[in-house]
């Protein structure tokens, strides 16, 4: 997202409400992101006033790879779950490590 936003901050909530939660990826600014999730793929696609960036998930929502609209990326690059982190134990240092090393992703 760097590379499409410099200049914008990125924040993340951890003690938000769910329904807050939507809100704020309905009305984000610049863009919205959502990994394969079934929570984050609606209210990321409603966004009004930003980008969509979602990661490309064949089997949670097969139909967002039909949508044309120049405002929704689809992102093919592979997705560090919650899973992959505790099994790895992986901390914050390693984290940004692989956030940092798999930043090339396909735009549809």
């Amino acid at each position: 997202l760097v590379s499409h936003f410099p200049s914008s901050m990125v924040s993340v909530r951890k003690n938000d409400t769910p329904a807050e939660s939507v809100s704020r990826m309905v009305h984000a600014r610049k863009a919205s992101w959502c990994n394969p999730s079934t929570f984050c793929v609606y209210p990321t696609l409603a966004s009004s006033t930003g980008k969509a960036f979602i990661v490309k998930s064949s089997q949670l929502y097969p139909f967002v790879e039909e949508i044309q609209d120049p405002d929704v990326v689809l992102v093919d690059r592979p997705f560090l779950s919650m899973t992959m982190i505790n099994v790895q134990k992986m901390k914050a240092k390693e984290i940004l490590q692989w956030l940092n090393s798999s930043n090339q992703h396909k735009e549809k």
